[in-house]
């Protein structure tokens, strides 16, 4: 059996690319990051319908008649939850815009009170 290591370079770019395509999307195109409860119901989704688009195009398209291997599934699943989940540095960063903007509020109706 002969090993040809462009088709295997090839077959994982383009496995890498069509699970990580929405995440890459949305994190890095639209600038859109999620909480975790959202970002592992999206990555969720992402990797099942991918996985059965892969496992359709496989048994129907190829001569192969076999079904995607679920194991790349599950780690471009998990890689899609970080892409699409929110840093912890970005959860504080917005707590603080948060603080500062009721501290504003807070200080414009004091002023409003007083006056």
């Amino acid at each position: 059996m002969e090993i040809d290591i462009s088709s295997i370079a090839i077959n994982l770019v383009v496995t890498v690319l069509v699970y990580e395509f929405y995440p890459i999307i949305q994190r890095f195109i639209l600038n859109k990051t999620y909480e975790e409860k959202q970002a592992k119901k999206l990555a969720t989704i992402n990797t099942i319908v991918v996985y059965i688009l892969l496992t359709v195009y496989l048994i129907g398209f190829t001569d192969q008649n076999r079904i995607a291997n679920p194991a790349p599934a599950l780690l471009y699943g998990y890689i899609a939850y970080l892409i699409l989940k929110k840093k912890h540095e970005e959860k504080i960063g917005q707590e603080e815009d948060e603080d500062l903007k009721n501290l504003i509020e807070n200080l414009s109706k004091d002023k409003s009170t007083n006056a």
